[in-house]
């Protein structure tokens, strides 16, 4: 078994990827195209089963803290490469997350998200955007080329 604690995703990349696909599952029965799975581990249940499976349901991405999970994916996707390689035809795939814990990693996700900074740049950005097209726009209705 590989050693890939190097290669832990960070929450920082699972966010980025989650504003392109808002929408989050955890049971992969439920699984929609461009879903985010995480696979969450119970006492009578460990999502990281289901993971590739929701790959091949339509899930964007995967978020899972399973090693074996992982390589299989790694294994999965260089036999996939190669045959589509040979057969010049390419298929979208999902993106694989790998962390350190799939639930921790869910709540770092949902404080990231919400945090009164981010909300708040986010308001700056969009208020710049604002002013900077209100002022376009009363530049055009003056005949004045903006600046």
């Amino acid at each position: 078994m590989e050693q890939h604690n190097q290669n832990y995703s960070t929450v920082e990349q699972i966010y980025d990827l989650y504003l392109r696909y808002p929408h989050i599952s955890t049971d992969s029965r439920n699984i929609k195209q461009g879903d985010v799975f995480f696979a969450l581990r119970g006492e009578n249940f460990d999502g990281n089963n289901f993971a590739l499976q929701a790959l091949e349901q339509g899930a964007a991405a995967v978020v899972s803290d399973s090693v074996q999970v992982f390589e299989k994916y790694l294994e999965t996707e260089r036999r996939v490469s190669e045959t589509e390689r040979r057969s010049g035809e390419t298929k979208r795939r999902g993106i694989f997350f790998f962390c350190r814990d799939s639930l921790q990693m869910l709540q770092e996700l949902a404080k990231y998200h919400i945090n009164p900074k981010r909300i708040l740049d986010r308001v700056k950005m969009a208020c710049s955007i604002f002013l900077y097209i209100d002022g376009f726009h009363r530049n055009l209705k003056n005949r004045n080329t903006p600046v």
